[in-house]
């Protein structure tokens, strides 16, 4: 097995906690359109309806689960996000900021180790929805930002970082993110690459589905990640 060399972030639901602001903005919007919102609270049927509805058409499948038609309201809809975006409190997860910081100390270059663990954050937001949380917990010292610009964005954050798929791991909080890792087809079209997944079960999806999808390793606890890295000698 080769020494890890890579790691790699998902954002939304693994380092940031945006699922309650992800919440009272459909919230806000089915109210502006008149619609009915659905959930009273930030329930599993909510995380189960969002995640279903997202797999199935994306953004605008959020939007179909409110009962509103994006594309016929997007200019709109845009608008009021932007205003908000203002006014959201986007907050990182808890452990998260001294995981990482640890993750960078233990990875560095030393007499065992020729070069550092390199980290990547892979993320469908853009970087400025992301920036201030991000800054201001000085992760962007520590982690490289790829926002995803399509369905190939992990052959090109694995390309950013110069490392193989078997020598990085992905870390995320959805099916998704899993099943995206086992499709990898870099330099041959007739080959299919895997990476290694870590499920995060505080996030958008629930733990029991996310074991159905059997990632290589499932935590409840970012501080978890420390024991699965020294495992695959990627820190010390």
């Amino acid at each position: 097995m080769s020494n890890l060399l890579g790691l790699i972030f998902d954002w939304d639901g693994t380092i940031a906690d945006t699922l309650p602001d992800q919440f009272n903005w459909l919230k806000y919007c089915a109210q502006s359109f008149g619609k009915k919102f659905a959930y009273d609270n930030l329930s599993d049927d909510f995380k189960r309806d969002y995640n279903r509805y997202y797999a199935a058409n994306g953004i605008v499948g959020l939007y179909d689960m409110i009962g509103i038609d994006f594309k016929a309201n997007d200019k709109q809809i845009w608008a009021e996000y932007e205003k908000w975006k203002v006014n959201s409190n986007i907050v990182i997860f808890p452990q998260i900021k001294e995981t990482i910081e640890e993750i960078y100390r233990r990875s560095r270059p030393s007499k065992t180790r020729s070069q550092g663990l390199r980290i990547v954050l892979n993320s469908t937001s853009r970087y400025s929805t992301i920036e201030k949380p991000f800054i201001q917990n000085g992760l962007e010292q520590k982690i490289t930002v790829l926002t995803k610009p399509h369905a190939y964005s992990m052959e090109w954050a694995l390309d950013l970082i110069g490392v193989n798929p078997d020598e990085a791991i992905s870390v995320g909080d959805t099916t998704t993110d899993i099943l995206a890792c086992r499709t990898l087809r870099r330099k041959r079209p007739d080959k299919v690459e895997r990476i290694k997944t870590v499920a995060v079960a505080y996030g958008y999806e629930l733990k029991e589905d996310l074991a159905c999808a059997k990632p290589d390793y499932l935590i409840e606890k970012p501080a978890e990640l420390i024991n699965i890295l020294k495992e695959l000698k990627g820190i010390d």
